[in-house]
């Protein structure tokens, strides 16, 4: 019986060193789902800040179309300063002429975990989101 009390010593250390790794993974994936799905609706908040800048001013006849469209870019990339690498985003603003407007927007979401890349075989991943809105041509 006392043998059983003296083999014991360590083993919560043991039981730790086990643990604990195991534990921090779930965690830090816990906080990058977190940090993923804050990136996600940034990105869609951000095409409809653009979207909403166009329906503002694309009736207005004194800004050219290119204008317009430059307009529409700047207010999705001023959203997108929320997120880390935000203004090297990829902005597409699309006028099909028959009262549709399509924003797309890519944010490359960077994952900072090395051996992810291995694995993957990339280290961003695209975080895309498109809104489309209809006006009026007056």
């Amino acid at each position: 019986m006392l043998k059983l009390y003296q083999n014991q010593k360590g083993q919560a250390a043991l039981e730790l060193a086990i643990i604990l790794p195991i534990l921090l993974l779930i965690i830090m994936f816990i906080i990058y789902i977190g940090i993923f799905a804050f990136s996600k609706s940034v990105v869609l908040i951000a095409a409809h800040e653009g979207g909403r800048e166009g329906l503002q001013i694309w009736n207005v006849s004194s800004i050219n179309q290119e204008e317009k469209e430059q307009r529409m870019q700047s207010a999705v990339l001023r959203t997108l300063t929320a997120l880390p690498g935000g203004d090297g985003s990829e902005v597409i603003v699309d006028d099909d002429e028959n009262g549709k407007i399509t924003i797309q927007v890519t944010y490359y979401f960077s994952l900072n975990l090395p051996f992810l890349e291995e694995i993957t075989g990339y280290d961003d991943v695209p975080v895309r989101s498109e809104v489309s809105y209809r006006y009026i041509r007056e």
